[in-house]
């Protein structure tokens, strides 16, 4: 029986380390991918909680005896009204880059 050194890889061995990284790859790539996506999200979502903020500072100082009030222009729908001492406010708000809808319903104290 003959023994021999081996110094090399064989065609099987290649083939199966070939597969496996392009399978890492490609699980990587989802992965970044994915990532991408959700901050965009996050993004999109900060925006539309930052427009509401203000929109709910705008109503904290408005009077309870002012007419309701509405808007309709894009990126942003939204309409206030009194109900009981308070501003009710609901708002839709269209946020890029991602294209996203994002609904938002609040309320604050109206000044007496």
């Amino acid at each position: 029986m003959t023994t021999t050194n081996r110094s090399a890889f064989t065609l099987v061995e290649a083939l199966v380390a070939t597969a496996v990284i392009g399978v890492a790859g490609a699980t990587l790539a989802a992965v970044l991918g994915g990532t991408a996506v959700m901050r965009a999200r996050a993004l999109a979502d900060a925006r539309a909680a930052q427009l509401f903020r203000e929109r709910i500072g705008t109503l904290a100082v408005r009077a309870c005896n002012a007419a309701d009030t509405q808007a309709s222009s894009p990126p942003e729908r939204w309409h206030a009204r009194r109900v009981a001492g308070a501003w009710v406010y609901a708002d839709t708000i269209t946020v890029a880059p991602a294209p996203r809808v994002v609904s938002l319903q609040g309320s604050v104290s109206c000044l007496q």
